[in-house]
């Protein structure tokens, strides 16, 4: 039987720690609506259309399996339910540093396509001038 309350909670933490609304969410996907996200936050229906479900999963930075996994019953780890995999955990700043290194093909690697393109735009520049 699928979890569809696990990956309701889910959802909804992870959509709320990435400050984002409903409509927010909806717009980094075509396949997603506002309507669709608002059932599956309350859980209120157990079929959807796999492109759905997998919309979902970019708009979040999830992998291509956790819906999957959420549905069995897992609880997400921590880069699906925090996404720490966009940014690099290591080293963390110390009060007064001046720059944070991050891996940024790492921190690229698993945000929607949309905004690894944004991002793309604006830190290419100031990646290959070596500054």
């Amino acid at each position: 039987m699928d979890d569809w309350d696990n990956l309701a909670r889910t959802v909804r933490r992870r959509r709320t720690d990435l400050g984002l609304t409903q409509a927010d969410l909806a717009a980094r996907d075509s396949q997603l609506s506002v309507a669709t996200l608002r059932r599956i936050e309350a859980a209120a229906a157990t079929s959807y259309r796999d492109l759905q479900l997998a919309a979902l999963a970019r708009a979040l930075g999830w992998t291509s399996d956790t819906v999957e996994r959420l549905l069995a019953g897992e609880q997400p780890g921590p880069d699906e339910d925090t996404g720490d995999s966009l940014v690099a955990a290591e080293p963390t700043p110390e009060p007064g540093d001046d720059e944070i290194e991050i891996d940024y093909n790492s921190a690229v690697a698993n945000m929607p396509e949309e905004v690894r393109q944004a991002v793309i735009r604006i830190v290419r520049p100031y990646l290959d001038s070596g500054a």
